[in-house]
């Protein structure tokens, strides 16, 4: 059970937007180099926030969170 409050949307909402410019700069630094870069990792505070982004299912509590933010989601999925 994930318990829902305003520190989680909020760790969860700029997780995603942080997760794309880490990727983004890995790419580039890849680019550059010509040499493979490890897996990006993100690191986040919030129990309720890590919870959120490996559980697919939605929660009654985060069902107002907009589509676009559940990127990170996708990218734990991936393990990019």
């Amino acid at each position: 059970m994930i318990c829902f409050d305003p520190s989680c949307e909020a760790e969860y909402i700029a997780a995603p937007l942080s997760t794309c410019q880490a990727i983004w700069l890995k790419n580039l630094i890849e680019e550059i180099s010509q040499v493979k870069c490890e897996t990006v990792t993100l690191n986040v505070d919030n129990v309720s926030a890590i919870n959120l982004a490996k559980n697919p299912i939605a929660h009654g509590r985060s069902k107002h969170i907009e589509l676009r933010f559940h990127y990170l989601r996708e990218q734990v999925n991936n393990r990019n």
